[in-house]
């Protein structure tokens, strides 16, 4: 069996289990994921594939790609929690294949798997995999794209001119940019500019940054920042050529002509259908307000957010981000090739977290597509040490092992505290940060004492790969056990209204579970004026029912209440008692 195979089925039998195991068995938690999954459901009700809709209104926040993903999961499975994330979870896994050819051609085929097996495991990276939303699909999309420039631009022969170069073979282009037009269905703008800026930005880097390996030549000791900084004096006079001359060689034409043909069309039809709407609605409002402010309250320091956010997101294998970066540092001055290699993935970084480092609304999950390529620094250090050929000290990664027993004793004491508060019963949880602190403890005995770096990564890497296997796998259905939901939606069928609406609470899974709009009322005189009416229900929070008491008209009650989940309020539910509420009996286990 070739190697790549080999390579192949471990990382799918590692990976998969985690992005699928117990998959559909917590409820939709996220505000996003009834949105889309309910969304599927009445542009089915429609029988329309191009519109979508949520609560019966238009929905402009996402383009159409994880619609039409959702509609054949549900045609597969029924409309259902697991058919909803399906296709996150199966992108999810893709991505991780892309992951290891992207270290596989940048460096060494362990690296790459290597660097699977670090995105595998990574917090925010199985948050995307595992949840009806579209950043699996743009995260996939973004960096298959980058895995074929890759593929194109690096020789595999690694010949001594090392430069990459975009691909001058027409169907080279195509396959690049087919999968770019994807990221456009997927997610809007954000799946051109980052492409592009990642390929462009390093292609006109290192025509603009190369050095020449024979300067120097009668020093002892080559100085790489030497020959660097005497290039740069010579080269840094035309960066307006070499960028007119890269903008020229990325294929513009064949970059535009599969937008045309592959990303537009839609545009152009969901923006005739609905008048222009969508396009003024997702452009303007979710694209271009989201960069120029903080909308929704999600906002944070320019300069630390994202870093931290990488940190915490990209754990366990985060732990080894300050080795990677040293190592790289080193590598930097072996060859022209190795150095290509280097500065595309830097790019990367600086492309993607200084751009949403620049834009006003911060969310953690922004920063996601540039996960494949942390992880593709974190394989290149493991594989290099594990062979031997290690730049940097070794106590570098011996800190990294500590960090990870650190970090997991965190995680035991965090979930301890968050369980006994939220979660009554499920202190039990507790014990899967527990497999990091032996993980961690183990590696780091095996490579003091065996002194064998392959045992010490497996571990680590092992350790690492089990606590996300069991931290999503029986941590959501946990905790949705504690979910009350069950009690509101029990009232609302019982009650059998012929219309049902929310006063400043309403949240879109009870769309999606009773299967029916619920309108959303902001004044109280509006809320006052719906509930007057027979075979009607209204949802108010508890907090405000006082202030709403004194209008409401004789005959409307209290029909049932229910505690919000992880929110110290409750949820009430007004409307006239009919004789189905009078007798209904107690649901507590009912979803």
């Amino acid at each position: 069996m070739p190697q790549w195979l080999r390579h192949h089925l471990l990382i799918v039998a590692l990976a998969a289990p985690i992005l699928f195991f117990r998959l559909g068995e917590a409820r939709l938690w996220d505000r996003d994921e009834p949105r889309n999954a309910q969304c599927v459901v009445e542009m089915l009700a429609r029988a329309d594939l191009v519109v979508p809709y949520f609560n019966g209104e238009l929905r402009t926040h996402k383009p159409v790609l994880l619609y039409w993903l959702i509609m054949s999961a549900y045609a597969a499975f029924g409309v259902n929690e697991f058919a909803a994330r399906f296709w996150s979870a199966a992108l999810g896994v893709g991505t991780v294949l892309c992951t290891y050819h992207l270290g596989r051609r940048l460096f060494h085929p362990r690296a790459g798997l290597w660097a699977a097996l670090a995105i595998a495991p990574a917090l925010m990276f199985d948050v995307a995999s595992r949840a009806a939303t579209p950043d699996a699909a743009l995260i996939f999309c973004l960096t298959a794209t980058l895995c074929a420039f890759v593929h194109f631009a690096f020789p595999a022969a690694k010949p001594a001119d090392g430069t990459p170069r975009f691909p001058r073979s027409l169907w080279a282009g195509v396959a690049v940019y087919g999968l770019m037009a994807l990221a456009v269905l997927a997610k809007g703008p954000v799946g051109v500019v980052l492409p592009l800026a990642i390929m462009g930005g390093s292609l006109w880097s290192l025509r603009c940054l190369s050095w020449d390996t024979t300067l120097r030549q009668e020093d002892e000791k080559p100085a790489i920042e030497r020959q660097w900084l005497c290039t740069l004096r010579v080269r840094l006079v035309e960066p307006l050529k070499q960028f007119v001359a890269v903008a020229w060689e990325l294929q513009p034409l064949t970059a535009l002509a599969m937008l045309l043909l592959i990303a537009a069309p839609w545009y152009a039809w969901v923006g005739w259908r609905t008048d222009g709407e969508f396009l003024l609605g997702f452009f303007w409002d979710h694209n271009i307000r989201r960069a120029t402010e903080s909308m929704e309250g999600h906002s944070g320091p320019a300069l630390l957010f994202y870093p931290a956010a990488l940190l915490i997101g990209f754990f366990p294998a985060s732990v080894f981000l300050t080795p990677a970066l040293l190592q790289v540092r080193r590598q930097l001055a072996e060859n022209r090739r190795q150095a290509a290699a280097i500065v595309f993935c830097l790019t990367w970084i600086v492309v993607v977290v200084g751009l949403f480092s620049l834009a006003k609304t911060k969310l953690p999950s922004y920063v996601t597509p540039c996960y494949p390529v942390l992880a593709v620094l974190v394989g290149n250090v493991v594989q290099r040490w594990t062979a031997g050929n290690l730049t940097i000290s070794a106590r570098w990664l011996r800190g990294s092992l500590a960090a990870l027993a650190a970090a997991g004793l965190a995680i035991t004491l965090g979930i301890k505290l968050v369980a006994d508060r939220y979660l009554p019963g499920e202190a039990w949880l507790a014990a899967i940060g527990v497999v990091l602190v032996v993980g961690g403890i183990t590696a780091l005995a095996c490579d003091l004492w065996l002194r064998s770096p392959a045992k010490t990564a497996a571990i680590s890497f092992g350790s690492g790969l089990l606590f996300s296997l069991l931290l999503f796998g029986l941590g959501p259905a946990a905790a949705d056990r504690h979910q009350q939901s069950h009690l509101l939606l029990g009232v609302l069928r019982d009650s059998e209204p012929e219309e049902i609406a929310a006063w400043r609470c309403l949240e879109p899974s009870w769309v999606f579970y009773l299967g029916r709009p619920i309108r959303e009322l902001e004044e109280w005189r509006d809320a006052v004026e719906f509930v007057s009416h027979d075979h009607r229900t209204l949802i108010i929070r508890a907090e405000d029912y006082p202030n709403l008491a004194g209008h409401l008209p004789a005959g409307v009650e209290i029909l049932g209440e229910s505690p919000r989940f992880l929110r110290e309020d409750t949820l009430l539910t007004l409307g006239r008692r009919t004789e189905s509420v009078s007798h209904r009996q107690p649901e507590s286990t009912r979803r």
